[in-house]
């Protein structure tokens, strides 16, 4: 899935702020600043979605994360693959379309996505669709604990071998609200929010690495798929009371700490293009 963009329901950037004077003035009329604000932020048609935050990971408040959630996340990247293979969009490659490609693929037939080959491990109707998904890719913290937890019982395949997650690896980016206030200065305002990084995903393997603080108490840890640094930053300028848009714009890092260069200490922050095992993982829908 090169190149495809899998989040696109859930709001992955907010800025967490009261707001100051501004805001108590809101508040006595009944307005929150914090929605004021981030509706501002919708209408640039910025709206970065991000689908697969996890708890650990860095949320603006306001931001759900979602657990073990790799039946979810598969029955969505369903949704969004159709709707991509239907679509007309003159950005839409065929090489893509042909990559996200999941439904009436051929017995003679290789599928073109790690995703692909667990979604057709589901049964299929007499038009060779899915009805009811329940073999998935699984998100990479379910990965991780199946790696960790069956370590032994599958004669340790798990070392030495990275296996795919559904998941999207990740871009680190900065949100920057410039409130222009007159004759008494500008107020700057900063928020976070990860996006996907289109070409990269998550895998993971088991590590030897007693000296590792979150090696478990025999010495083994799963390899990182995090990120490191911050790509770039989106700045908005609004005036102060008016809330009108006086300029917008994405510029991203340059240097050293820049996300999408490889970091060696990720290394299960992989291209998509590299070939790593697959474990599909049937929810049986029992708890």
């Amino acid at each position: 899935l090169d190149g495809i963009t899998l989040s696109n329901s859930k709001k992955a950037a907010y800025i967490d702020t009261d707001g100051g004077v501004l805001g108590w003035l809101m508040s006595i009329i009944g307005m929150s600043y914090e929605e004021w604000l981030n509706d501002i932020i919708e209408s640039t048609k910025l709206a970065p979605y991000y689908d697969f935050y996890l708890e650990r990971d860095t949320r603006p408040k306001g931001i759900g994360y979602r657990n073990y959630s790799g039946i979810d996340f598969n029955k969505e990247i369903a949704v969004t693959l159709r709707t991509l293979q239907a679509s007309s969009d003159s950005e839409i490659t065929d090489a893509m379309k042909k990559s996200a490609k999941i439904d009436g693929i051929i017995l003679t037939e290789d599928p073109q996505s790690a995703f692909a080959y667990c979604y057709h491990k589901n049964k299929r109707d007499g038009d060779g669709k899915v009805v009811k998904q329940k073999w998935f890719l699984p998100a990479i913290d379910e990965i991780e604990e199946i790696s960790m937890g069956a370590y032994d019982e599958f004669e340790q395949v798990f070392q030495n071998n990275k296996y795919w997650s559904c998941q999207p690896a990740a871009f680190n980016k900065t949100l920057r609200v410039i409130r222009q206030r007159a004759y008494i200065g500008n107020v700057t305002q900063d928020g976070s929010y990860m996006d996907d990084n289109t070409n990269r995903a998550r895998a993971t393997s088991v590590l030897y690495d007693p000296t590792n603080p979150n090696a478990n108490t025999n010495g083994y840890v799963n390899i990182s798929s995090e990120v490191n640094g911050n790509e770039g930053t989106y700045t908005l300028t609004i005036t102060q009371f008016s809330g009108e848009l006086v300029s917008h714009g994405y510029v991203e890092n340059t240097g050293s700490n820049k996300t999408n260069y490889l970091n060696p200490n990720h290394p299960g922050n992989l291209p998509r293009t590299e070939k790593c095992r697959i474990r599909a993982v049937y929810r049986s829908g029992t708890k």
